[in-house]
């Protein structure tokens, strides 16, 4: 992809999405992308990174790793992580809450 074209697509999704935040600074920056959003963060002297999950488990997050668990585990700068809608609307029982905590207790006890 080139740099016209990431900065066009940027641009329309910042339309979409970013009209209420003001001025939004669009950047296109190649390489590395965990690496690339820790370093512009700390060159920009950012106070917050908020980035997206993709919301795998298992061993899709595995094999593919996850760039947003990369920002968090290298980045100096406190990084907020946000679900996407498709994965927030789903809803947890609270069986899968206990299963997901341990908290289940066998019935053989």
């Amino acid at each position: 992809m080139s740099e016209a074209t990431a900065l066009q697509q940027m641009t329309t999704i910042a339309g979409q999405f970013l009209s209420d935040c003001g001025t939004v600074k669009k950047i296109v920056r190649f390489g590395d992308p965990s690496k690339e959003i820790v370093t512009f963060a700390q060159e920009e002297k950012m106070d917050l990174i908020i980035i997206s999950t993709h919301g795998r488990t298992g061993l899709s997050h595995v094999l593919l790793g996850s760039v947003t668990e990369r920002v968090v585990r290298h980045s100096l700068v406190p990084v907020l992580t946000v679900k996407p809608l498709s994965i927030q609307n789903q809803i947890m029982e609270e069986e899968d809450i206990d299963e997901q905590l341990h908290l289940r207790l066998k019935d053989s006890l």
